[in-house]
């Protein structure tokens, strides 16, 4: 397997702590970890296996934001040619706080890596969730592995490993 690049925000929390549990399912020589503010954007191009994780809650402040680092490296994605990529979204959210836009950031990043080509992977069924609308929904499924700490951290786990095992699968 190619080595896979993690990249996540924010820190300290939630995304944070989901992608530590995600990068102890691999082999530490198979994955590079950063948080997306200490990773300079030509570094992406060297990776062909990406994960991506983030939280939900912001996502205008992304957009609107010249300083946000979501909203600088999406921009940034959009203009490289990723076409031999492969993409892996997480998202932390609230589907009961939140169940009219539960996970909808991961749309923002689906579409950014879309546009540069990259091939979304790791779509995940909707129906062990509790929400009424996500963006995140494409073609029926999850475009990532939507995690919720909030309502169902007991399923984070389980979750994680399956997602996982379906990843390595279609890594290279």
């Amino acid at each position: 397997m190619k080595k896979i690049l993690l990249i996540y925000a924010p820190q300290k929390g939630n995304v944070e702590k989901t992608a530590n549990k995600i990068f102890v399912k691999f082999d530490s020589h198979e994955m590079d970890m950063f948080p997306i503010k200490d990773i300079p954007i030509e570094k992406i191009k060297e990776y062909e296996n990406i994960i991506i994780g983030c939280s939900t809650v912001g996502s205008e402040t992304w957009q609107n934001s010249k300083n946000s680092s979501w909203n600088t490296i999406l921009h940034q994605v959009e203009e490289m040619k990723l076409e031999k990529t492969k993409v892996a979204i997480f998202g932390l959210g609230d589907q009961i706080q939140y169940p009219t836009h539960f996970v909808d950031d991961m749309k923002l990043i689906y579409d950014a890596f879309t546009k540069a080509k990259a091939t979304i992977i790791g779509e995940v069924a909707k129906d062990t969730y509790h929400f009424e609308e996500s963006k995140a929904i494409v073609g029926g499924k999850f475009i990532g592995l939507p995690i919720d700490e909030d309502q169902q951290p007991e399923l984070t786990e389980k979750r994680i490993n399956i997602w996982i095992s379906d990843l390595k699968q279609q890594f290279n």
